[in-house]
Parts: structure tokens; C-alpha cells; sequence
């Protein structure tokens, strides 16, 4: 079952390192971003709990392409019981059409261990547009159609199609501070999923920096003892690579 659940993002790590690959063959000029994030919270006393945030984004750009990869854990656990575990793995590459204009393919697996899935897993491709592309300022808007894969905690699985929307800003207000944004929303026939997330970063120094971000995914359909609507606060160290 393990295997079957690595299928998706094993995949996307492969994609990802062939097409790095393919950019060194070709000996093209190529830019290379990458920061690890980490965010840890222990207490003790009248309750012992203990939470660890970690994500990894890596962004890779040559010619007309651009690649990205985002690995995120989140682990929770008070008095010796877990209260939350996550994790996703995500990966689009994006070809540029125009200066504004761009095709992607995009692929995510998560396994949330508290959310009544064994894991979800989509796939979608589609069409970008650059609606605001300054040096401080951007503003990105996707539309694609996809598929979409979940298996429950008794192993039964549900296919169906999805159309993928989202919106991702960024701006960089000041040398040392950016804001950001994003809005994804997969719907299918079994169920809506809408992510929101605002987050900001300011350097501390170097290649260090401090982030606050607030995240909020909704499901329209779950499991009868299941919450619809999932918040994440998070101050975390991000380190650039």
C-alpha cells in the first residue's frame, strides 16, 4: 500500500531531476532558486506538546521553461497523542507561449492523517497568464482541467475529473520584505477543494529570514466527524539555499 501511495510524488522528484537534467545537457544559462523552512514549538508542564512545520521549495528556470517542487510536513503531539500530520508534495512546470502566456502541467499527492483519506492525488494541465509582471509586483492566473484520485481509511477509491483554478501574488514591498498570496480551488464531482494562503517574509539577515504566514483549506464534501475547514498559523525561519 506504501508503494501505491508514493506512485505520485515519486514521479514528480523523477520529472523534476530528468528535466534539470535535460537543462545541463543542453549547457543553457540557468537560474536556480531554493529555500527550506522550519518551524519547531515544544512545551512542558501542564501539557506537554511538541509541533514541527517544515517546508522545502526549489525553483528552477531556463530558455522558456520553469520548474518547481514544494515538499511540506507538519507533525503535532500533545501529552503522547498525535493531534495533527501532514504531508504533500507538489510540482509544476510552466513553458512559455508569450511574454505573458504560459502551459503548465501541475501534479500533488498529501497524505493528511486526521482528514478521513488515506491520501489525494490530482493532476491537472492548462493555460497561465501573467496578469501583473513587474519587478516588485506579481500576479499569476492558471485555469486547467485535471483529474483527481482519493482512497479513504478503509482503501475504497474515487476517481473523477476536476477543473483547477488558482491565483498567486507576490510583492516585494521593500528590500528586505515580501508579502504573498495564493488562491487554488480543484472541483470535482465528489468534492471542492479551496486553498488560501497570505504570507510575510522579512530578512533578519543574510540568507535568513523570519515568516508569518495563515493558510485555510476547505473541503465541500467530508467524512461526518471531520471538520470542513482546516486554519494554520505558522511563524517560521526560512533559509534561503
Amino acid at each position: 500500500m506504501l508503494k501505491k501511495h508514493l506512485t505520485l510524488p515519486i514521479s514528480i522528484l523523477c520529472l523534476s531531476s530528468s528535466l534539470y537534467a535535460q537543462a545541463e545537457d543542453a549547457k543553457v544559462e540557468q537560474t536556480w532558486n531554493a529555500a527550506a523552512e522550519l518551524g519547531y514549538i515544544k512545551t512542558s508542564g501542564n501539557s506537554d506538546t511538541e509541533t514541527l512545520n517544515t517546508k522545502f521549495k526549489a525553483e528552477t528556470t531556463y530558455t522558456k521553461w520553469t520548474h518547481q517542487v514544494e515538499l511540506e510536513a507538519l507533525k503535532s503531539v500533545s501529552n503522547d497523542i498525535r493531534s495533527a500530520e501532514k504531508y504533500r508534495v507538489e510540482g509544476q512546470s510552466d513553458y512559455a507561449l508569450s511574454d505573458r502566456t504560459y502551459a503548465f502541467g501541475v501534479a500533488n499527492w498529501e497524505n493528511d492523517n486526521f482528514s478521513g483519506l488515506n491520501y489525494q492525488a490530482s493532476i491537472a494541465t492548462g493555460l497561465g497568464y501573467k496578469a501583473i509582471r513587474t519587478n516588485e509586483m506579481k500576479l499569476n492566473l492558471e485555469l486547467a482541467p485535471g483529474y483527481r484520485k482519493t482512497e479513504d481509511e478503509s482503501y475504497n477509491t474515487e476517481e473523477d475529473a476536476i477543473v483547477r483554478a488558482a491565483e498567486i501574488f507576490e510583492w516585494k514591498f521593500s528590500k528586505s520584505s515580501t508579502f504573498n498570496q495564493h488562491l487554488k480551488v480543484e472541483s470535482g464531482e465528489s468534492n471542492t477543494e479551496t486553498r488560501f494562503g497570505v504570507a510575510l517574509t522579512s530578512q533578519v539577515a543574510g540568507d535568513l529570514s523570519m515568516k508569518v504566514s495563515y493558510n485555510v483549506i476547505h473541503n465541500s464534501d467530508v467524512a461526518a466527524d471531520i471538520d470542513k475547514t482546516d486554519r494554520e498559523t505558522a511563524i517560521t525561519l526560512v533559509y534561503k539555499i
